[in-house]
């Protein structure tokens, strides 16, 4: 399994100080792999690395997925490597999902105001640097029966401080919770 993720055999007897952040996340990628699972849950799993090692990681997660017919639930917080590797996208405000999509849709239409900011905040190498303001954070204290961005939304209605907006389809392939999703 060392060999399958990239390692040498003898990699076996190293104590876990002993390999770089790029062994570790292949070690613990050996070691989920043993068991042949069908899906594997990737909580950030090139958060920590350098960018060189990153792409490592990633065309193995890539190579595996082929050779083994793998499914991956990646978690990242970081939207380019989303939009690099994901066949769908859901993004999470508050522990719910506020819009769902292909990487390729949700990038280029996104409906949900808080997908919007997000989108926006992701710095472009064409501008000059700018202070980000705070309108994508959620409020502090999130509702259960309210829409959890209506304390921040630019364009929130009475019906957002009343009502949790269900995600709804708006597209065959793209879900929204938002009361104004495809209204223009």
């Amino acid at each position: 399994m060392l060999r399958t993720v990239g390692l040498n055999d003898d990699d076996a007897a190293k104590h876990p100080h002993a390999l770089s952040s790029g062994e570790r996340q292949r070690v613990s990628l050996a070691r989920a792999l043993i068991l042949s699972p069908q899906l594997l849950v990737c909580d950030e799993p090139v958060a920590a690395l350098a960018v060189s090692i990153q792409a490592r990681v990633l065309n193995l997660l890539a190579a595996l997925q082929e050779t083994r017919s793998l499914s991956y639930l990646f978690i990242a917080h970081d939207l380019a490597l989303t939009r690099r590797i994901a066949h769908r996208t859901d993004v999470m405000l508050a522990g719910q999902i506020v819009e769902s999509a292909s990487p390729h849709r949700l990038f280029h239409e996104p409906f949900h105001p808080y997908t919007k900011a997000l989108l926006a905040s992701i710095p472009q190498p064409e501008t000059p640097p700018r202070k980000l303001a705070d309108p994508m954070l959620p409020a502090s204290s999130v509702s259960a029966s309210t829409c959890p961005y209506v304390d921040r939304c630019p364009v929130a209605i009475d019906r957002c401080a009343a009502e949790r907006p269900k995600l709804e389809a708006i597209r065959s392939d793209h879900r929204v919770a938002c009361f104004l999703a495809g209204t223009g």
